[in-house]
């Protein structure tokens, strides 16, 4: 199989496993609300379609690649679920999640709800999202309503366009030292505390407040 279409097991609640390593093409919503348990994205899919694995809730691992360059809208969650009459659809389950290191642009919502929980930092008691130094823009809601991310690590020293409602209001956003005041600036009318790697500690930041 190399090609899977616009929400080709789109509902197929009882399908817990596929193998997409000969796969070089993905449409929009093709596993959408299916039973996959985890995905690994083969290397010739370079952009994650809208809605791909939206509201999977039995998914637990993607292994993406380090070519991917964007995460479309709605990719693994919504707010509201416009194809039926209920709303609030999230990868429930999906805890673990390394983004790609050349990774652009991710799209609207495309983690809402998810229960994502950012990678362990050495020395430290922070579990924090990396955003990859590529990373461009990201969109409303992209993160929003993902109850387990404690803070966000920004590698780059450009900062990233992003919105007000990337986040949930009040994540801190852990930046190089020698970038402090450029993220300060780009980020001044948002809710989030941009803080110096030096106070990665969470523990401490709480102690500070």
């Amino acid at each position: 199989i190399t090609s899977v279409g616009d929400a080709a097991f789109a509902g197929c609640t009882s399908l817990k496993t596929f193998d997409l390593s000969s796969v070089k093409s993905l449409g929009t919503s093709a596993f959408r609300l299916s039973g996959l348990t985890s995905a690994i994205i083969p290397e010739a899919i370079t952009s994650i379609p809208s809605e791909l694995f939206q509201g999977c809730s039995d998914l637990e691992t993607v292994i993406m690649h380090d070519n991917i360059t964007s995460i479309g809208e709605e990719a693994f969650g919504a707010y509201e679920d416009y194809h039926s009459d209920y709303s609030y659809i999230y990868c429930s389950s999906l805890k673990s999640l390394v983004l790609p290191a050349k990774l652009e642009s991710i799209g609207y919502e495309a983690f809402y709800g998810s229960a994502i929980e950012g990678e362990s930092e050495d020395g430290t008691s922070a579990k924090l999202l990396n955003i990859p130094a590529s990373v461009k823009t990201i969109e409303s809601y992209a993160f929003r309503n993902c109850a387990n991310i404690s803070g966000v690590k920004m590698l780059g020293t450009v900062p990233p366009q992003i919105s007000s409602s990337a986040f949930d209001n009040g994540t801190p956003i852990y930046v190089q030292n020698n970038a402090l005041q450029t993220y300060t600036n780009a980020y001044s009318d948002y809710s989030y505390p941009i803080l110096p790697y030096d106070m990665m500690d969470l523990s401490l930041t709480l102690e500070l407040e």
